[in-house]
Formats: structure tokens, C-alpha cells, sequence
């Protein structure tokens, strides 16, 4: 059933809310984790979830690298950092959240990052009927 939901569908989320579902109980960070998120606002934003919004404004200059080690150490109580137990990335929470602004998220119809949208060409308005052009 799990592979014919949407993840951060309506449906999911009612599922996720309805059944109680706790991903804390499920989940935790592990290094595949670390290694998939690169987005610095994002890192940065999680940062701030876990250590603060002091600790967040003061990092987020930083590399992916020591944001990461924030989040480690926060998630494991090392380094001076205070331990946050039971954390869960929003996008595992029912409903799902998001660590970006609605207009930072990418829209279906945006080319792909790094490529320029095509521009589209005027046509020639005619007052001609074109199958009647092909056929003559």
C-alpha cells in the first residue's frame, strides 16, 4: 500500500493523521541521510529546528559540512550542543511540511535548474487559411 501513496499527497497525510502514525518511533538520521541533503537552506533551516535560530543565524554562512555536523551533534548530544530526541525532518511528519517558502519551491513548468526557458516565437498572423495554402 505504502508504494501506491504519494508521498506528501492529501491521501498520505490523512493516512499518516488518521492511524497516529509517529516517524519518531520509525525514522532516525543516519549517514544516507547526511549525504542526500546538499541544500544549505535547508541544512540551515534544520539547524535552527534543532539548536535555535541563534545557532542558525550565526552558522549560516557555513559549508553543508559543518551545518551537517550541527545537526549530528545536536541529534547526539556532543560537542557542547543540548540532545534532541525524537527529531524528525518535516517531510516525515503527517501532515508533511516543507523547509522552504512556498515561492522558493520549484514549479512543474520551470525548465531545469541551470537551463534557460524557451523563448517562444511570434507568428505571422494570416489571413489565409493554411490547408487551403498547402493544397494550391
Amino acid at each position: 500500500m505504502g508504494e501506491t501513496l504519494e508521498a506528501g499527497s492529501g491521501v498520505a497525510d490523512a493516512l499518516g493523521t488518521l492511524l497516529e502514525v509517529d516517524m519518531a518511533d520509525l525514522w532516525e538520521a543516519d549517514e544516507p541521510f547526511f549525504e542526500l541533503i546538499r541544500d544549505k537552506k535547508v541544512l540551515t533551516a534544520m539547524v535552527a529546528e534543532l539548536a535555535g535560530q541563534d545557532a542558525a543565524a550565526a552558522n549560516a554562512g557555513q559549508t553543508g559540512k559543518v551545518l551537517k555536523g550541527i545537526i549530528r551533534d545536536c541529534l547526539a548530544g556532543e560537542n557542547g550542543r543540548a540532545r534532541v530526541d525524537n527529531w524528525v525532518p518535516k517531510w516525515l511528519l503527517f501532515p508533511t511540511g516543507s523547509y522552504r517558502l512556498p515561492a522558493e519551491l520549484p514549479n512543474e513548468n520551470d525548465p531545469p535548474e541551470g537551463e534557460q526557458p524557451e523563448e517562444e516565437t511570434p507568428q505571422e498572423e494570416s489571413d489565409a487559411d493554411p490547408m487551403c495554402e498547402a493544397a494550391e
